[in-house]
């Protein structure tokens, strides 16, 4: 029983996590640090995006992302932080 409490709990976080992250995708006015800004901008000023790393135009590009447990972990009592703050149950 206990375990069918903690499936669903992690169920609504897992949403609460997909609307926060579609949340910030749809945030184009983000404002952060001038240095940060700056760096960015150094960074990718020769950057073109028309460079794929296949060599055939057509070949799909594979792309992995890891996330460790405690990111996760770290991630998700953040949005519960944030949550909480918002009055949202």
């Amino acid at each position: 029983m206990a375990f069918k409490k903690h499936l669903i709990i992690l169920r609504c976080q897992l949403k609460i996590f997909h609307f926060f992250l579609i949340f910030l995708m749809l945030c184009d006015n983000v404002h952060s640090n001038p240095d940060a800004k700056r760096l960015y901008d150094d960074l990718l000023s020769n950057y073109n995006r028309l460079i794929r790393p296949v060599s055939n135009n057509t070949d799909t590009v594979l792309v992995k992302l890891g996330l460790r447990l405690s990111q996760l972990i770290d991630l998700l009592f953040s949005l519960h932080i944030i949550i909480k703050h918002l009055g949202i149950s």
